[in-house]
């Protein structure tokens, strides 16, 4: 029954974004699921859409994997220019990457920084030795000095790979998959240690069902994709429900098995908003039937459940491990199951890179000592 609400859910998400049809019939993504980077299929809204309001913003944010605003909205005020914008959000390392329909589809990289690759998938320009992206400027848009918006590559074509300079001065590869009225489909592999190399298998080709929406839609097509909106948003509610009603099963107090079913299953359909729950409660002996073997992952459900969540949990694991609320008496437990997490997520060297990263940004000596102590025990984690 899950896999068929997902499956569902998907192929609406997919219609609402009107993937166009390529000449080959279909548009078509890489089976990343070996990759041991961050990565993922991701429809980039345009500012001031229903789907922008629903995803929490139009910016994206690599490190986080999630949609932000810009920092003057939150804060309802206006910027004198473009740049001053982006100067702010890269001091302020709030997103990295936004796309518009205008002018045939425009990536624009906050860092100021992308370069258009060319045509293929991304495994094959993860084997390249790619130089730093060049500092771009659009062409087409441009304000009464005659600059242009910095960072834009318009006329962005389907099923071309970018490479794109992040605001914290990272680098990601993202491959337009399709471009729809006022969205795009994206697939994308970050690399958080902070170079430029790429180290994912080929994967598959998988087709993705498309719809070409009219250039002139009429009656009936607007009310079909009322509806499909509206299936949408009850598809979307149908999650949020059943992701509450896990949250309550995992919780301390029910019964053991029941609660190591709802955390695999809040893993399995990757629930962001069951992070805060299973990073606190990480140590948590799980429980399961005649074939049960004494492994990391079967005993502490919640870590392969944060692995499948993936790196929206990267900033709660810090957190914890900045601040512990555990008890002393299962402290040092839960500091080596959120290692494991990071380390699996990341691999060594760049969990290893994000926990000296944060560091650097304590406000306490207290919280100074606790991540050095988990950065020296990284190591010994390995093997689990």
């Amino acid at each position: 029954m899950k896999k068929s609400y997902c499956a569902c859910l998907f192929a609406v998400l997919v219609m609402v974004v009107s993937v166009p049809t390529t000449a080959s019939g279909g548009s078509f993504r890489e089976d990343l699921s070996t990759c041991k980077l961050p990565n993922d299929l991701t429809t980039f809204p345009q500012r001031d859409t229903q789907l922008a309001d629903r995803t929490g913003g139009y910016i994206f944010k690599f490190s986080g994997a999630t949609f932000v605003l810009n920092p003057f909205e939150t804060e309802g005020e206006r910027p004198e220019s473009i740049e001053e914008l982006f100067r702010r959000m890269r001091e302020e390392k709030t997103g990295d990457l936004m796309y518009s329909s205008l002018n045939g589809g425009t990536l624009v990289a906050v860092s100021g920084r992308v370069s258009d690759l060319g045509q293929g998938y991304l495994h094959e320009f993860g084997e390249r030795k790619l130089q730093r992206p060049a500092r771009v400027w659009g062409e087409k848009e441009k304000n009464a000095a005659g600059k242009g918006t910095p960072g834009a590559i318009e006329g962005v074509a389907e099923g071309n790979c970018y490479h794109v300079e992040t605001a914290e001065g990272r680098f990601a590869l993202v491959r337009l998959v399709a471009k729809g009225d006022r969205s795009a489909l994206i697939q994308w592999v970050y690399q958080p240690d902070g170079s430029r190399a790429y180290d994912m298998p080929k994967g598959e080709t998988v087709e993705i069902q498309s719809t070409t929406r009219p250039q002139s839609p009429s009656k009936a097509d607007l009310l079909e994709q009322a509806a499909l909106l509206r299936a949408t948003e009850t598809h979307m509610e149908n999650r949020r429900k059943f992701i509450e009603s896990l949250i309550e099963m995992a919780q301390p107090g029910r019964e053991p098995l029941l609660r190591t079913h709802a955390i695999r299953t809040l893993g399995e359909i990757r629930a962001k908003e069951a992070v805060p729950m299973l990073v606190s409660m990480v140590d948590f002996l799980g429980q399961g039937g005649a074939s049960f073997t004494l492994t990391i992952d079967n005993l502490h459900p919640c870590v392969p459940a944060l692995v499948d969540i993936g790196v929206p949990c990267t900033s709660a694991a810090i957190q914890e491990l900045r601040e512990p609320t555990t008890g002393p008496e299962r402290r040092e437990r839960c500091q080596q199951l959120l290692l494991v997490v990071l380390s699996r997520l990341y691999g060594e060297a760049a969990a290893k890179v994000i926990l000296t990263e944060a560091i650097t940004k304590v406000d306490t000596e207290t919280q100074r000592e606790k991540l050095e102590k988990a950065l020296e025990a990284l190591p010994h984690v390995q093997n689990w």
